[in-house]
């Protein structure tokens, strides 16, 4: 009798136990179980096949970053001229404070700059990186320019200044790693992977590259033969090395990479008023449209990359970036001549806030998601497919 007593007393204490426990475990909402699920399928999908050794996510996924930028361009064009012989202008961007933000999610980077005094310089980026590739978006908008328009046979014709010429160039690139469950080529551009032991890696590129150069001062317009726009479309494919070095497991990080590309399209467009017999007269207000071939059916140009990048402590990351990379047409002897040489550029340093929830928070909200019996009631039960 005593001994089933105690059985019963056991038994009743411990379903008290089992309802305390119940009534003490924090209810946590569907949206915020939802949110951490997907993160936790994103982040187990891309670091599958990855060595965690050398390569891991942050504990904080997201970044938001304020970045003091310099965009820049130095360009020559050059052509042989009926009017000043072999005419060329050469153009280079002045030193400018360019302001603004980047924020991240995991491989997903999103940036907006701009001149905040004059509103001269304007870059956008965006960029997606998977575990053995990624894709870039580039545009530059530079109208703070100085240079001088020189003639061989008429010496300095005009000087050229701010806002007398607008250039805008756009950069789309996809590339391949070999060495990705090693190596992240974003580490330290883009602080979206961490690089947690050195590594290098070989490189595949393939990238589009189109330049747009529009004179806006009418002196200089004419200079130039009447151009009112000229723009030049490039692809190009290339093979290169890239190398992470970082002595303490991703808290200082030195990125160096560098391509050689291939251009294997190459055109160019120019509108210009040309003249045009009417009649009995000459005149130059028609507006005609022309293609050029180049010269040669490839030509051999490049990018490179330099980075440092400091991670302050979990929350906090600094950063310098540069990336240089060149554009060149030349057409033939029956087009002019037209030669164009553009080095587009640009440097940053980012200051990065890192956020979102911790290691802890996450695992006691999908903890009791995965002893909820009715955890089936949240939607989008795939995310539960990848192992954690």
């Amino acid at each position: 009798m005593k001994r089933c007593l105690a059985i019963l007393l056991m038994s009743a204490c411990l379903l008290v136990c089992q309802a305390a426990e119940r009534t003490a475990r924090p209810k946590y909402s569907k949206t915020e179980t939802f949110f951490y699920r997907l993160d936790r399928f994103i982040e187990n999908m891309m670091l599958q096949g990855i060595d965690t050794n050398y390569i891991s996510f942050h504990e904080h996924c997201w970044r938001l970053s304020f970045m003091n930028s310099e965009v820049g361009i130095n360009s020559t064009l050059g052509a042989n001229m009926s009017q000043y012989g072999n005419a060329t202008i050469n153009l280079y961007s002045l030193p400018s404070i360019d302001l603004g933000f980047n924020i991240g999610y995991r491989a997903v980077d999103f940036g907006m700059s701009w001149d905040v005094r004059r509103a001269y310089n304007k870059k956008f980026n965006f960029s997606f990186y998977g575990k053995a590739w990624g894709l870039e978006l580039t545009k530059n908008e530079i109208s703070h320019l100085n240079g001088k328009f020189n003639s061989d046979t008429e010496g300095i014709i005009q000087e050229v200044g701010s806002d007398d010429i607008s250039i805008k160039s756009t950069i789309v690139s996809a590339f391949f790693a070999f060495n990705f469950r090693k190596y992240s080529p974003i580490a330290g551009i883009r602080q979206g992977y961490r690089q947690r032991t050195s590594a290098g890696s070989a490189l595949l590129r393939l990238q589009y590259m189109n330049l747009d150069i529009t004179p806006k001062a009418a002196a200089l317009a004419t200079g130039l033969g009447g151009l009112q726009n000229m723009e030049v479309y490039q692809v190009a494919v290339g093979a290169g090395y890239g190398y992470n070095y970082t002595p303490n497991q991703g808290k200082f990080l030195l990125h160096v990479s560098a391509m050689p590309l291939l251009v294997f399209f190459n055109r160019t467009f120019y509108s210009a008023y040309f003249p045009v017999l009417v009649g009995e007269k000459l005149t130059s207000d028609i507006l005609l449209s022309h293609k050029m071939q180049p010269s040669f059916p490839v030509y051999l140009t490049g990018t490179a990359r330099l980075c440092l990048a400091w991670e302050v402590n979990e929350w906090v990351s600094m950063s310098a970036a540069g990336t240089f990379n060149n554009m060149r047409f030349k057409a033939p002897a029956t087009e002019g001549e037209l030669k164009i040489n553009h080095w587009d550029w640009s440097a940053q340093v980012l200051i990065g806030v890192r956020f979102g929830a911790g290691k802890k928070r996450v695992s006691e909200v999908l903890r009791a998601y995965d002893e909820d019996p009715n955890k089936g009631k949240v939607f989008l039960p795939f995310l539960d497919k990848v192992p954690h």
